[in-house]
């Protein structure tokens, strides 16, 4: 490995693993109050109704089980529950780079690819942020990263073992948020087909008795119950927004406004000029990107503060903007290679054998999670709903899609030049990752940040 990739490398593990377990300890705020729910179940109130607290409507095993937790650790104040939901998110967050390390090496051996992924994964921004965050979404990323791996484990080595592992993470992801449900239905479905091609059919009991307990005995069914409906939430549902609009007709926070503003369109240029989120209801000043669906994605996958919230996070500084203007211009490579990627697996599908490649499976994982992504913002069309957390339980499966469409590139000086870019996205990732636990830091501290 040349000197300066040595160098990055290095960083790249220092930052990520202490600025995770540093930030877990100092960051005050998450997305959502989390922590709400622990301590009513501490103090033995009511959460099942959605209108106990914000986020009782969730299915309960993430709290319950940091609320047995805690009886061990001893944390009782809400400051001492918090720091104890982030250290366990940020050691869940650092399982689940392993196991995407664990991946890539298996594919790609102790090459630059697999060092590159590493890297990548460790300074997500978007996977950072909820390394740190004390939310039930880190457990659902953590168990898709885990069965995305055991998915490749399984097409190398056949056991049954293994398929019997991604049904019960499956079912747990469901257990623990909504979106687990995406979780749940897509890997027992590849569980399902490979389960028949390799006709080890008593595996099939796994999704089965899975998805009779989670029609019979769940949080769904309780909503069901309750509202009439299993995947009732705490969020009001609109009427689905029309094709064609000018955003008028949407009285709600604006985020889907209409199907072509907000799924037809990338707002780069606006994404350069207000490279954040405005998080008022209405106003003349929030930005058009905010109505897309795609520059929300990217905006949030690439930049931790785009969303502006937590508000502690909030970060204006016009240097910070200059360096996030420059990583959504460099970003685009990214795109294009990934892009390449899912076009390289979609030109092999000629033949059935060809749909159970890792590759044409993972192709599946991405696009089924993003589908979600998709409805959920179709649903609700409040642009809190669109966020990259959504995809980050198959960030994995994404990532390999990257390394297929990188091996795609044929000529080297585009190679070269792709190397340049992904080390200076890296770069600003790391800064901008020392920057936000630095913040936190002062904040937790009682300290007024210069940045």
């Amino acid at each position: 490995m040349r000197r300066p990739y040595k160098i990055i490398f290095i960083l790249s593990l220092i930052i990520g693993i202490i600025g995770r377990f540093w930030g877990a300890w100092v960051n005050n705020e998450s997305n959502d109050n989390h922590v709400e729910v622990v301590q009513r179940i501490l103090a033995h109130q009511l959460i099942d109704h959605k209108d106990s607290c914000w986020e009782c409507f969730q299915p309960p095993l993430f709290y319950q089980a940091h609320a047995s937790f805690s009886s061990i650790s001893g944390a009782d104040s809400r400051r001492e529950l918090i720091q104890q939901m982030q250290l366990v998110s940020a050691l869940m967050n650092l399982l689940a780079v392993y196991f995407i390390y664990l991946t890539f090496l298996n594919f790609f051996g102790k090459s630059m690819v697999t060092r590159i992924a590493l890297c990548f994964a460790l300074l997500n921004p978007a996977l950072f942020a909820m390394g740190i965050q004390g939310t039930n979404d880190m457990p659902v990323i953590l168990l898709g990263t885990i069965a995305s791996w055991l998915l490749s484990v399984f097409l190398t080595k056949g056991k049954t073992s293994h398929l019997i592992a991604i049904g019960i993470l499956a079912i747990l992801a469901a257990y623990i948020k909504g979106s687990g449900l995406a979780v749940f239905l897509m890997f027992s479905f590849w569980l399902v087909v490979l389960a028949i091609k390799s006709k080890k059919y008593l595996t099939l009991i796994i999704p089965i008795v899975g998805l009779i307990l989670l029609v019979t005995q769940s949080q769904y069914r309780h909503s069901y119950n309750t509202y009439g409906n299993p995947f009732e939430t705490n969020l009001f549902k609109p009427s689905p927004p029309p094709f064609f609009d000018d955003g008028k007709e949407f009285w709600a926070r604006p985020g889907i406004t209409s199907v072509w503003n907000s799924y037809g369109k990338f707002r780069l240029f606006n994404m350069l000029k207000m490279p954040y989120n405005i998080n008022t209801s209405k106003g003349p000043n929030i930005p058009k990107h905010r109505t897309s669906f795609w520059s929300q994605m990217y905006g949030s996958f690439l930049d931790s503060r785009f969303l502006q919230h937590p508000y502690s996070w909030e970060n204006k500084h016009p240097d910070r903007l200059n360096m996030t203007r420059v990583l959504f211009v460099l970003a685009l490579f990214l795109i294009a290679v990934l892009l390449i990627g899912m076009y390289m697996i979609l030109r092999k599908l000629r033949m059935v054998k060809d749909f159970l490649s890792i590759e044409s499976i993972y192709l599946s994982l991405f696009l089924g999670m993003m589908f979600f992504g998709l409805k959920y913002s179709y649903d609700y069309r409040d642009f809190g709903c669109i966020k990259a957390t959504f995809i980050l339980p198959v960030l994995l499966p994404m990532m390999h899609i990257f390394a297929m469409g990188w091996r795609g590139l044929k000529q080297d000086k585009i190679k070269r030049i792709g190397r340049v870019v992904i080390f200076l996205i890296l770069g600003i990732f790391a800064v901008d990752i020392f920057v936000l636990v630095r913040e936190l830091t002062m904040i937790a501290y009682e300290y007024t940040a210069f940045v």
